[in-house]
């Protein structure tokens, strides 16, 4: 009877750190703390939480000229991730670069609010639903930021 509980417990025990370590395979830690994009490469860790999102993303931005962002962001939207973006149309009169991307996001279906007012929307911002994650940014989504 002893033998069996034990077998019993190290099943378990064994079952539940292949489950924990699946999910944390998955799942970057937090970094926490601030980046600094000048010393910093905070691009991978956005780009895997993109990647790994299964609920939603909101996201609010000025500039997008990476497009490492806007395909991730597809993908996701053709994978079934619900995204609503917040963002400054007026950017891409301001900076040719920023049309390409805006225009791949808009092409593909993803609903993009465009929020105009005295001043540039300046947000930095992605919130990840399913993993619990929100980012807040000083640079934009940039390949040189």
């Amino acid at each position: 009877m002893l033998k069996s509980s034990l077998l019993t417990a190290a099943l378990c025990a064994a079952a539940l750190f292949v489950s924990v370590s699946s999910v944390s395979a998955q799942t970057p830690a937090p970094r926490g703390g601030v980046w600094h994009p000048a010393f910093e490469d905070c691009r991978a860790d956005i780009l895997t939480y993109i990647q790994q999102e299964t609920v939603q993303i909101d996201m609010g931005f000025w500039m997008m000229t990476d497009a490492r962002y806007s395909n991730a962001l597809v993908a996701a939207w053709q994978r079934g991730v619900r995204i609503r973006l917040l963002m400054d149309p007026r950017c891409a009169d301001a900076h040719d670069a920023c049309g390409p991307q805006n225009d791949q996001l808009a092409a593909s279906g993803i609903p993009m609010r465009r929020r105009i007012t005295s001043g540039i929307l300046h947000w930095k911002t992605i919130i990840f639903a399913g993993q619990g994650q929100v980012e807040f940014a000083g640079a934009n989504y940039a390949p040189f930021e």
